[in-house]
Protein backbone atom coordinates (compact mmCIF):
# COMPACT_ATOMS: atom_id res chain seq x y z
CA UNK A 1 0.00 0.00 0.00
CA UNK A 2 2.37 2.54 1.02
CA UNK A 3 4.69 1.33 -2.10
CA UNK A 4 1.75 2.19 -4.27
CA UNK A 5 1.31 5.68 -3.02
CA UNK A 6 4.86 6.41 -3.25
CA UNK A 7 4.59 5.25 -7.16
CA UNK A 8 1.96 7.23 -7.94
CA UNK A 9 3.69 10.69 -7.62
CA UNK A 10 6.38 9.43 -9.50
CA UNK A 11 3.74 8.28 -12.22
CA UNK A 12 2.06 11.72 -12.69
CA UNK A 13 5.31 13.49 -12.81
CA UNK A 14 6.14 11.11 -15.87
CA UNK A 15 2.75 11.89 -16.98
CA UNK A 16 3.51 15.41 -16.81
CA UNK A 17 6.89 15.69 -18.41
CA UNK A 18 5.91 13.73 -21.20
CA UNK A 19 2.50 16.00 -21.78
CA UNK A 20 5.03 19.46 -21.25
CA UNK A 21 6.78 17.83 -23.41
CA UNK A 22 4.23 17.06 -26.17
CA UNK A 23 3.29 21.13 -25.71
CA UNK A 24 6.85 22.55 -25.78
CA UNK A 25 7.02 20.60 -29.46
CA UNK A 26 3.70 21.50 -30.94
CA UNK A 27 4.45 25.19 -29.58
CA UNK A 28 7.61 24.89 -31.70
CA UNK A 29 6.21 23.51 -34.77
CA UNK A 30 3.55 26.29 -34.78
CA UNK A 31 5.86 28.76 -34.38
CA UNK A 32 7.92 27.81 -36.77
CA UNK A 33 5.11 27.61 -39.54
CA UNK A 34 3.96 31.02 -38.70
CA UNK A 35 7.78 32.18 -39.04
CA UNK A 36 7.57 30.56 -42.33
CA UNK A 37 4.63 31.69 -43.48
CA UNK A 38 5.32 35.57 -42.90
CA UNK A 39 8.51 35.31 -44.72
CA UNK A 40 6.50 33.94 -47.34
CA UNK A 41 3.93 36.80 -47.41
CA UNK A 42 6.51 38.74 -47.67
CA UNK A 43 8.15 37.36 -50.49
CA UNK A 44 5.36 37.73 -52.24
CA UNK A 45 4.47 41.07 -51.89
CA UNK A 46 7.96 41.79 -53.05
CA UNK A 47 7.42 39.52 -56.10
CA UNK A 48 5.04 41.69 -56.73
CA UNK A 49 4.92 45.27 -55.42
CA UNK A 50 8.76 46.05 -56.57
CA UNK A 51 8.05 45.28 -59.95
CA UNK A 52 4.91 47.70 -59.95
CA UNK A 53 6.96 50.19 -58.02
CA UNK A 54 10.27 49.80 -60.66
CA UNK A 55 7.91 50.00 -63.35
CA UNK A 56 6.32 53.09 -61.87
CA UNK A 57 9.56 54.73 -61.64
CA UNK A 58 10.48 54.17 -65.48
CA UNK A 59 7.82 56.04 -66.57
CA UNK A 60 9.34 59.15 -66.37
CA UNK A 61 12.00 61.06 -65.56
CA UNK A 62 12.42 64.76 -63.65
CA UNK A 63 9.31 67.14 -63.21
CA UNK A 64 7.44 66.42 -66.25
CA UNK A 65 5.27 63.46 -64.88
CA UNK A 66 6.23 63.42 -61.40
CA UNK A 67 3.13 61.18 -59.96
CA UNK A 68 4.23 57.81 -61.54
CA UNK A 69 7.76 58.16 -59.75
CA UNK A 70 6.29 59.13 -56.51
CA UNK A 71 3.68 56.22 -56.39
CA UNK A 72 6.61 53.83 -57.28
CA UNK A 73 8.64 55.55 -53.97
CA UNK A 74 5.40 55.28 -51.80
CA UNK A 75 5.04 51.84 -52.79
CA UNK A 76 8.99 50.90 -52.03
CA UNK A 77 8.44 52.86 -49.06
CA UNK A 78 5.47 50.09 -47.79
CA UNK A 79 7.47 47.03 -49.06
CA UNK A 80 10.38 48.55 -46.81
CA UNK A 81 8.17 48.93 -43.78
CA UNK A 82 6.49 45.39 -44.27
CA UNK A 83 9.96 43.91 -44.93
CA UNK A 84 11.06 45.58 -41.26
CA UNK A 85 8.16 44.28 -39.59
CA UNK A 86 8.60 40.73 -40.87
CA UNK A 87 12.47 40.77 -39.89
CA UNK A 88 11.73 42.08 -36.42
CA UNK A 89 8.95 39.46 -36.46
CA UNK A 90 11.49 36.67 -37.31
CA UNK A 91 14.11 37.69 -34.53
CA UNK A 92 11.17 37.01 -32.33
CA UNK A 93 10.01 33.87 -33.58
CA UNK A 94 13.21 32.41 -33.83
CA UNK A 95 14.25 33.37 -30.13
CA UNK A 96 10.64 31.61 -29.41
CA UNK A 97 11.68 28.97 -31.17
CA UNK A 98 14.95 28.61 -29.25
CA UNK A 99 13.64 29.19 -26.12
CA UNK A 100 11.09 26.24 -26.67
CA UNK A 101 13.78 23.96 -27.76
CA UNK A 102 15.46 24.61 -24.28
CA UNK A 103 12.65 23.56 -22.60
CA UNK A 104 12.64 20.65 -24.33
CA UNK A 105 16.28 19.77 -23.32
CA UNK A 106 15.40 20.63 -19.48
CA UNK A 107 12.73 17.54 -20.04
CA UNK A 108 15.48 15.02 -21.23
CA UNK A 109 17.74 16.03 -18.59
CA UNK A 110 14.81 14.94 -16.06
CA UNK A 111 14.80 11.24 -17.62
CA UNK A 112 18.56 11.36 -18.00
CA UNK A 113 18.73 11.74 -14.15
CA UNK A 114 16.12 9.11 -13.58
CA UNK A 115 17.63 6.79 -15.53
CA UNK A 116 21.62 7.45 -17.16
CA UNK A 117 21.80 5.01 -19.52
CA UNK A 118 19.58 6.93 -21.33
CA UNK A 119 22.02 9.59 -22.30
CA UNK A 120 24.36 7.36 -24.76
CA UNK A 121 20.95 6.83 -26.71
CA UNK A 122 19.97 10.89 -27.09
CA UNK A 123 21.31 13.04 -30.27
CA UNK A 124 19.71 16.48 -29.09
CA UNK A 125 21.76 18.00 -25.84
CA UNK A 126 19.95 17.74 -22.45
CA UNK A 127 21.51 21.13 -21.41
CA UNK A 128 19.54 24.24 -21.09
CA UNK A 129 21.91 26.81 -22.93
CA UNK A 130 21.56 25.58 -26.38
CA UNK A 131 20.79 26.00 -28.91
CA UNK A 132 22.00 29.22 -28.48
CA UNK A 133 20.47 32.59 -29.42
CA UNK A 134 21.63 33.83 -33.08
CA UNK A 135 22.51 30.27 -34.23
CA UNK A 136 21.48 28.05 -37.55
CA UNK A 137 19.73 25.10 -36.06
CA UNK A 138 22.29 23.49 -33.20
CA UNK A 139 25.11 24.83 -34.07
CA UNK A 140 27.40 25.86 -31.09
CA UNK A 141 28.00 29.53 -32.76
CA UNK A 142 27.60 31.61 -35.92
CA UNK A 143 24.80 30.54 -38.58
CA UNK A 144 23.01 33.58 -38.33
CA UNK A 145 23.79 34.73 -41.51
CA UNK A 146 21.78 31.87 -43.70
CA UNK A 147 18.89 32.38 -41.73
CA UNK A 148 15.24 33.72 -42.69
CA UNK A 149 15.95 37.34 -40.49
CA UNK A 150 19.39 37.54 -42.35
CA UNK A 151 17.04 36.79 -45.99
CA UNK A 152 14.58 38.99 -44.75
CA UNK A 153 17.19 42.10 -44.15
CA UNK A 154 19.07 41.48 -47.29
CA UNK A 155 16.05 41.61 -49.26
CA UNK A 156 14.81 44.48 -47.06
CA UNK A 157 18.18 46.73 -48.31
CA UNK A 158 18.39 46.01 -51.45
CA UNK A 159 14.32 47.90 -51.51
CA UNK A 160 15.82 50.32 -49.78
CA UNK A 161 18.86 50.72 -52.32
CA UNK A 162 16.53 50.83 -54.84
CA UNK A 163 14.15 53.76 -53.28
CA UNK A 164 17.06 55.82 -52.37
CA UNK A 165 18.75 55.67 -55.82
CA UNK A 166 15.82 55.89 -57.63
CA UNK A 167 15.05 59.47 -55.30
CA UNK A 168 18.62 60.64 -56.10
CA UNK A 169 17.88 60.12 -60.26
CA UNK A 170 14.62 60.77 -60.20
CA UNK A 171 13.76 63.71 -58.26
CA UNK A 172 17.04 65.36 -57.19
CA UNK A 173 18.68 64.40 -60.57
CA UNK A 174 22.13 63.27 -59.07
CA UNK A 175 22.67 59.94 -61.81
CA UNK A 176 26.23 61.12 -61.38
CA UNK A 177 26.06 59.77 -57.40
CA UNK A 178 23.53 56.84 -58.08
CA UNK A 179 26.34 54.36 -58.07
CA UNK A 180 27.62 56.24 -54.58
CA UNK A 181 24.89 56.41 -53.37
CA UNK A 182 23.05 52.80 -53.75
CA UNK A 183 26.10 51.53 -52.54
CA UNK A 184 26.35 53.22 -49.49
CA UNK A 185 22.66 52.94 -48.86
CA UNK A 186 23.32 48.93 -49.38
CA UNK A 187 25.95 49.00 -46.50
CA UNK A 188 24.07 51.65 -44.12
CA UNK A 189 20.95 49.45 -44.13
CA UNK A 190 22.13 45.96 -43.68
CA UNK A 191 24.73 47.23 -41.45
CA UNK A 192 21.67 48.47 -39.16
CA UNK A 193 19.84 45.11 -39.79
CA UNK A 194 22.45 43.30 -38.57
CA UNK A 195 23.30 45.10 -35.70
CA UNK A 196 19.49 45.42 -34.45
CA UNK A 197 19.58 41.59 -34.95
CA UNK A 198 23.04 40.88 -33.09
CA UNK A 199 21.89 43.12 -30.31
CA UNK A 200 18.73 41.53 -29.89
CA UNK A 201 19.57 37.82 -29.61
CA UNK A 202 22.54 39.24 -26.82
CA UNK A 203 19.37 40.79 -25.02
CA UNK A 204 17.66 37.65 -25.22
CA UNK A 205 20.21 35.36 -24.15
CA UNK A 206 20.72 37.68 -20.92
CA UNK A 207 17.21 37.61 -20.25
CA UNK A 208 17.41 33.75 -20.24
CA UNK A 209 20.29 33.74 -17.88
CA UNK A 210 18.94 36.22 -15.14
CA UNK A 211 14.88 35.28 -15.60
CA UNK A 212 14.31 31.99 -15.22
CA UNK A 213 17.93 31.45 -15.30
CA UNK A 214 20.14 28.45 -16.78
CA UNK A 215 19.82 25.36 -14.43
CA UNK A 216 21.99 23.18 -16.38
CA UNK A 217 24.77 24.46 -18.08
CA UNK A 218 26.42 22.69 -20.80
CA UNK A 219 29.40 23.23 -19.41
CA UNK A 220 28.93 21.48 -16.51
CA UNK A 221 31.80 19.17 -15.55
CA UNK A 222 30.42 17.78 -12.33
CA UNK A 223 27.16 15.53 -13.40
CA UNK A 224 28.69 13.02 -15.31
CA UNK A 225 25.09 13.13 -18.08
CA UNK A 226 25.96 16.58 -18.90
CA UNK A 227 27.44 17.25 -22.25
Amino acid sequence: MNMQKQSKPEEHSLDFMLAEFETLRCLRSDMKSMGESRVNIFLLAVSGGLVGGLALLNKSSGFENVLPPITGLVVLVGLFLLGFITFRRAIETDINMKIYARGLNRIRRYFVQLDPDLREYLLLPISDDQPRFGTLGWLPSGGQFFSLESMVAVINSIIATVAVSAFARGILELENLQVGIAILTFLVVCGAHYRYMSNRFKQAENQAESQPGIRFPSHTTSDPTAL
